[in-house]
């Protein structure tokens, strides 16, 4: 049996009396799933190594949080190349909001974004209100637009109607997030597109980096038109993997929806949390890699997949 591991991580300043340096707590979160995508509760502290700079940390806590609040912000592709596939994003959100959040602990908002970004509902518990704003939730065609990707007449210049900015959009939504007060709610982004980036000034890497710095995960639902070239998987795997997300790409069928979401689900309840101390001197903002072990014996037999964030910035 195969298992994939999901890491994210958070940071705590801790002042140390009597040392120069100071000594900063990190706490990185991670979680253990079958290849079915139910979560795996039977990991202890021995079974795990993280490595820094070739060497093994020394970890102090290690706990199981399940059944965490989230609070989700779904970004809509609603760019030309979704004109078709629309409806289907939004039946995947509406799914999603009827079969995985709970009213009494999660919120819900949406953004749509195609050269730009508009938010349609700020967060809140009010499920049959976010569904009603997402129902409204349309493709917006640019000027002289026919269909099928067909524009006549010369459009303005920079006119970002109708292209598709999906690494900007990220960025402006992680900036949201850090304007939030601080609670025990999980915060995501999940991204419903088909991973195709045509307009803006950001990069993938910069929209993992600062997803990174925030300790934001992003999730990805990858549904695209064959006529503009389907989904690119490669992208929304990077993107993803890099941030400890998971990307799914469901077929058409209902069944297949509920497995994909599910996995999703499982990546979003439930995680393992241990903490190591390190020194912050010289880490100067930079990215430090981290590496997540199995060294059980026994589960490194079963072919572990194992996936996690690029590191974490220094402070």
């Amino acid at each position: 049996m195969k298992y994939k591991i999901i890491a994210f991580l958070m940071f705590i300043n801790l002042a140390v009396c009597g040392v120069f340096a100071q000594e900063n707590s990190v706490k990185f979160q991670f979680g253990v799933f079958e290849e079915t995508g139910n979560f795996f509760t039977s990991l202890k502290k021995s079974d795990i190594q993280i490595i820094r700079d070739k060497k093994p940390l020394q970890t102090n806590n290690f706990e199981l949080k399940t059944n965490n609040a989230l609070e989700v912000v779904f970004l809509i592709d609603t760019s030309a190349s979704q004109e078709r596939t629309l409806p289907d994003e939004k039946k995947i959100a509406e799914y999603f909001i009827d079969n995985v959040l709970k009213k009494e602990k999660d919120k819900v908002s949406f953004f749509s974004f195609s050269g730009n970004l508009t938010l349609e509902q700020d967060l809140t518990n009010d499920f049959v209100k976010a569904k009603e704003q997402l129902g409204k939730i349309k493709f917006v065609p640019p000027t002289g637009y026919l269909g099928g990707g067909v524009v006549v007449g010369t459009p303005p210049v920079n006119n970002s109607t109708g292209s598709t900015s999906i690494w900007d959009s990220i960025r402006q939504v992680v900036e949201m997030f850090a304007t939030f007060k601080p609670n025990d709610s999980r915060k995501v982004i999940i991204v419903i597109s088909d991973g195709v980036n045509t307009y803006g000034k950001s990069k993938v890497e910069q929209a993992v980096e600062e997803s990174i710095k925030a300790g934001i995960p992003i999730y990805a639902v990858g549904i695209g038109d064959e006529f503009y070239g389907g989904v690119d998987r490669k992208n929304l795997n990077r993107l993803t993997e890099q941030t400890n997300g998971i990307a799914v790409f469901p077929k058409k069928k209902q069944e297949n929806l509920a497995e994909q979401i599910k996995k999703i689900e499982q990546g979003l309840r439930s995680f393992y949390e241990v903490s190591f101390s390190i020194n912050s001197a010289n880490l100067k903002d930079k990215l430090q890699e981290l590496k997540l072990e199995i060294i059980n014996a026994d589960l490194r037999k079963q072919n572990l997949q194992i996936t996690q964030p690029k590191g974490f910035y220094g402070f």
